[in-house]
């Protein structure tokens, strides 16, 4: 855990701002797309919940921001992966 904190460090003191801004642009971006195939596919997602017995009505509304949450801690490789080949470009774009 110290190797990634470090690596985190290092890029931060090396694209600043920039880098961080298009990182938590990405992450508003997955959790916002997440979060909207959620509520446009809910007719499937309430099937198989009820099928594994997590459905309920206390669930209705909170299983959608759940599910949509944990979509979004999935893409963490690929926001991670773009954030670290898209910065060096933004950056000199913007200075």
């Amino acid at each position: 855990m110290n190797k990634i904190i470090q690596q985190f460090a290092q890029f931060k003191q090396k694209y600043g701002k920039a880098g961080l801004a298009l990182y938590f642009g990405f992450s508003a971006l997955s959790f916002g797309s997440s979060y909207y195939m959620v509520k446009q596919n809910k007719e499937q997602i309430t099937y198989y919940l009820n099928k594994i017995g997590l459905h309920n009505e206390k669930m209705l509304n909170s299983s959608d921001i759940l599910i949509a949450y944990l979509a979004h801690k999935t893409t963490i490789p690929l926001r991670l992966g773009a954030t670290a080949a898209l910065t060096p470009f933004v950056r000199k774009l913007i200075i």
